[in-house]
């Protein structure tokens, strides 16, 4: 197989978790179809959890930090690759195929969006803004687990 382009490897894995930064905030890694995001985590998360944006009160500024969410959190950051506690540092997926949990009423093929708790929902007309992935299946009874090909998170 050919590769291209520069390789960088990180000293830790995407289910890493750490008090201490290891990486630049905002770093990007790549893996086959799958692209992640070091973040820093202001919320309690699980593996599944989807993330958004923490407003930043300083214009011009960005401190790469995400939010589990609220009902006022609007944009999203992409999908909690493992548990964090909060504070800590860690990799979020943005591209590719993620797991997330639905909360009982996707369907395949219905655009979804985060529903202010960590899990999904599907997209109702008016939030376009927050779509962040296709649901891929039904998200299944009882576990409610629903894999979702994100998009517009890179």
């Amino acid at each position: 197989m050919v590769e291209y382009g520069i390789k960088q490897t990180f000293g830790d894995n995407v289910t890493d978790t750490s008090t201490t930064l290891l990486n630049e905030l905002n770093a990007m890694r790549f893996d086959g179809e799958n692209i992640y995001r070091y973040v820093k985590f202001t919320d309690t998360t699980v593996a599944t959890n989807i993330v958004s944006w923490v407003a930043n009160g300083t214009a011009g500024t960005n401190d790469f930090t995400v939010v589990v969410g609220s009902a006022t959190v609007t944009a999203p950051a992409g999908v909690a690759v493992s548990a964090h506690a909060a504070d800590e540092y860690g990799w979020i997926q943005i591209a590719g195929v993620a797991s997330c949990i639905g909360d009982g009423s996707i369907a395949a093929l219905v655009e979804i969006i985060s529903n202010g708790d960590g899990t999904a929902e599907s997209w109702a007309d008016g939030l376009e803004e927050q779509v962040m992935g296709i649901a891929l299946e039904d998200d299944v009874a009882v576990t409610y687990a629903v894999q979702v090909r994100l998009k517009g998170l890179v």
